[in-house]
């Protein structure tokens, strides 16, 4: 756990509510070519950064990293943590003058090294390659010693970040960066006494899935195939590992969960964390995975939080050469993840993960229904309806509404002006289900100028067969209402078949 300026964390712990940021574009040396503090969002995990900022150039050229300072900003005294710098692998320049970038900790590129040397020496050599220190979160343990690859074999990767998989797959070995071109390296195997512990009241969910077990095969010097676990469970092929040398203790994958908390910036990868729920009746002990993530333009509070979750441990496939005779080895063919960018991540990447990881997948959607009457007003002192598809008012004593077939949630009411409302009065819709008003509404104020309102914060739950209108009050008492140009709301969907 990273130690933190004190004025900082407890300014975070309080709920600042926006951070300091300043996002950085240079060179692998640290030299800065350009750097924003109008950063408009960032995600920033153990292995991987990305942000949006303002594009005041064309920056296609010959920049390579991009790193990121962020905390608060305090009585004028700016107290921030910068990370390391990481090597760019996307630049995408986007309306409204933004350039999104994204880098990881190493560079897309091709990797070569012996293998035939212990597990400490591969990883020191590889993170030497590309300017990285290593910090061990425990550089006393036994499978540092242990001997990476078979006598005469190489370690060759075409992109040098599936050497990340590599070391989960073999000892389920995590990195994350640790700031200041140093990298954090740990093994996601025994669980040591807790840091912190974090309560956790709104955003958080705690599962389990049905193949938390492994049973563990791998290979030794002489080719003896060995065995460690229930021979029901599915295979966790550790690939090479000498008859002297340990497997993992864990074979079992433990709680699952993930919680939404303020920014919290001592927090990282493999930090073991204590999570408090339900009013601290029940808690559950984690091997911490650490995500940032700031959007300035979310509508969702809070806009700067941070994402703690379990690490899975069994998320990847196995390491090494399989033996020909053990069954059941088809399921986890290698897959190569280099294009996942939708519902599969670089997680999914053998056919078991894979598959399990889409089953699991909800495909929702959206509908979203709207309306326009054509700038038509409503009347001093009047209620009028409009339904969903609708292009005309209708008064209150001939309301109408538009049923759906489906459900799922309403959400994200958008009303659109053409003119201004009055000054004596507020204009006020409200949307309805089955003549009931619902907490999805918004008020226009009395003086609103011509232009979009919304209500981002409420949704609505919308059973099939019900009907929806919108209900619209004018409350000025002398004059029109501003004209109507258009009415939206989402309905969002999650298929039950």
């Amino acid at each position: 756990m990273r130690t933190v300026d004190a004025t900082l964390l407890a300014a975070l712990q309080s709920g600042a509510p926006l951070p300091y940021l300043k996002a950085y574009v240079g060179y692998a040396n640290g030299t800065v070519k350009n750097s924003h503090t109008n950063v408009r969002a960032y995600r920033l995990t153990g292995t991987t950064l990305e942000f949006w900022i303002p594009s005041v150039t064309n920056y296609g050229s010959d920049q390579e990293c991009i790193w990121l300072e962020r905390g608060l900003q305090i009585a004028g005294t700016n107290y921030t943590i910068t990370t390391g710098r990481f090597f760019i692998w996307e630049e995408e320049y986007l309306p409204d003058s933004v350039t999104r970038f994204k880098g990881a900790i190493v560079p897309p590129e091709y990797y070569s090294d012996p293998g035939d040397v212990t597990y400490h020496v591969a990883i020191d050599t590889f993170f030497t390659e590309y300017g990285k220190t290593v910090t061990f979160l425990d550089p006393a343990e036994a499978w540092l010693g242990y001997q990476f690859l078979p006598d005469g074999q190489m370690i060759i990767m075409n992109n040098a970040i599936r050497f990340f998989n590599l070391l989960h797959q073999k000892r389920l070995i995590r990195v994350c960066d640790n700031g200041g071109e140093d990298v954090r390296v740990y093994s996601a195997d025994v669980l040591g006494a807790s840091l912190a512990t974090v309560t956790v009241e709104d955003e958080f969910s705690v599962f389990s899935t049905k193949t938390r077990s492994r049973q563990y095969i791998w290979r030794d010097e002489l080719e003896t195939v060995h065995q460690d676990g229930a021979v029901t469970d599915p295979i966790h092929n550790l690939g090479y590992l000498e008859a002297a040398d340990a497997c993992p203790a864990r074979n079992f994958q433990t709680i699952e969960a993930v919680a939404y908390i303020r920014p919290d910036l001592r927090f990282q990868d493999g930090d073991s964390i204590t999570l408090s729920m339900y009013k601290g009746t029940k808690t559950a002990g984690i091997f911490a995975r650490v995500t940032e993530e700031f959007d300035s333009k979310a509508s969702k509070l809070p806009r700067w939080r941070l994402k703690l979750e379990a690490d899975p441990i069994f998320d990847n496939t196995e390491g090494g050469a399989l033996p020909s005779t053990i069954e059941r080895v088809s399921n986890y063919t290698p897959l190569n993840t280099s294009r996942f960018d939708g519902v599969l991540t670089v997680n999914e990447n053998n056919l078991q993960a894979a598959m399990d990881h889409i089953d699991d997948h909800a495909h929702t959607y959206s509908l979203i229904l709207g309306a326009n009457p054509a700038r038509a007003t409503v009347p001093a002192g009047a209620t009028n309806y409009l339904a969903p598809f609708g292009t005309a008012l209708l008064v209150s004593t001939n309301p109408y509404a538009s049923a759906f077939p489906i459900g799922g949630t309403l959400r994200n009411l958008c009303v659109q002006i053409f003119t201004a409302q009055p000054a004596d009065g507020s204009l006020v819709v409200t949307v309805q289900v089955d003549g009931t008003s619902t907490a999805l509404t918004l008020t226009i104020a009395a003086g609103s100028a011509a232009g979009k309102y919304y209500d981002t914060a409420h949704t609505v739950a919308f059973t099939a067969n019900t009907a929806v209108r919108f209900k619209i009050v004018n409350n000025s008492p002398t004059l029109p209402c501003g004209e109507l140009s258009t009415f939206t709301i989402e309905l969002y969907v999650i298929p039950t078949t």
